[in-house]
């Protein structure tokens, strides 16, 4: 498949694509987690990140014999959600048996995330670093590909990391968040990496159209402010209509931000008629349409897995 071969060639210069060069490292952590959906090829497993002695837990999705060197990807669960609806919502446990990635689902506390970052609540970019840090360790991962996906609350919170853990993150993704004005004036990344969003334009949650009320731009200015952020052209981005598969399901237009550094790309794909789902997904939704037009988990995955997303450029 074609992420699968786009992950080879980052590979295989290490050890030889599709080859039994690759060091295989054991499974760290294997447990069976209660209403996980299985995904044949892989193994789950669970831990906790003791956090000023709060007992901070994590699952995760591995192949059944995972190498070192392969990607990380840290999922981020919407608010009022758990890590394993996450992880059923996104079938992200895909990326782990066809592409060998390592997938790790964080748990916010009382199922949310304190992406303001506000000191009464718990600081949640340690957490998340925390937890990077120690699969990182267990599998041997790839320490130029760590890559975030986030939804609706952890759409939010990827925005958070972008600003605070640039030095850690390739790429990153928000499905369903806008941009914080807080977060907009505030924040500081120590290099640029590569980003993409998806929003529906009927989102009752996150609206299209932003809320002022509570401080969060529109969609079209939050990928427009991260655009300029990480140095491209805010403005006239290159627009497509993604091809239509299912004429009965929203459309979906990508517009892509020109004039990057290299090694930069930002694309914002909008769901025309979209709700507050992920695309993709086979689950229907109380909150709008869900397009099957786009897959986004294994849209974003491609998106990260492009040669010119490992490449980062420090801020000027």
């Amino acid at each position: 498949m074609l992420v699968r071969g786009l992950a080879c060639a980052l590979l295989v210069t290490l050890y030889g694509c599709g080859s039994s060069s690759a060091p295989v490292v054991g499974v760290s952590g294997a447990s069976a987690v209660s209403g996980l959906n299985a995904t044949p090829g892989t193994t789950s497993i669970s831990g906790t990140i003791d956090q000023g002695g709060d007992q901070r837990s994590y699952i995760g999705i591995v192949p059944d014999a995972p190498v070192a060197g392969a990607p990380l990807l840290v999922m981020l669960h919407p608010l009022a959600t758990t890590n394993v609806e996450m992880a059923n919502l996104t079938r992200v446990g895909r990326l782990a048996a066809d592409d060998g990635a390592i997938v790790v689902l964080p748990q916010g506390e009382n199922d949310t995330w304190n992406d303001e970052r506000n000191s009464a609540g718990p600081d949640d970019v340690g957490f998340i670093s925390a937890v990077i840090a120690t699969i990182s360790q267990q599998y041997q991962t790839d320490a130029s590909r760590v890559y975030v996906m986030g939804f609706s609350e952890g759409g939010f919170m990827t925005e958070t990391l972008v600003c605070t853990l640039s030095s850690t993150i390739a790429s990153a993704a928000a499905v369903g968040s806008l941009v914080r004005n807080s977060l907009a004036a505030s924040c500081t990344p120590s290099r640029r990496i590569s980003l993409a969003f998806i929003n529906g334009t009927a989102d009752p949650i996150n609206s299209f159209l932003g809320q002022p009320m509570i401080g969060t731009e529109s969609a079209p200015e939050s990928a427009a402010f991260w655009a300029q952020e990480e140095g491209c052209s805010s403005t006239l981005p290159l627009v497509n209509l993604l091809p239509e598969l299912f004429t009965s399901s929203p459309s979906v237009t990508l517009n892509t931000y020109q004039s990057c550094p290299q090694g930069i790309g930002v694309d914002f794909f909008v769901v025309n008629g979209g709700g507050h789902t992920w695309p993709g997904s086979p689950f229907p939704s109380q909150y709008g349409a869900t397009t099957q037009n786009l897959d986004a988990t294994l849209q974003l995955w491609q998106f990260f897995q492009q040669p010119t997303q490992t490449i980062t450029t420090p801020v000027s």
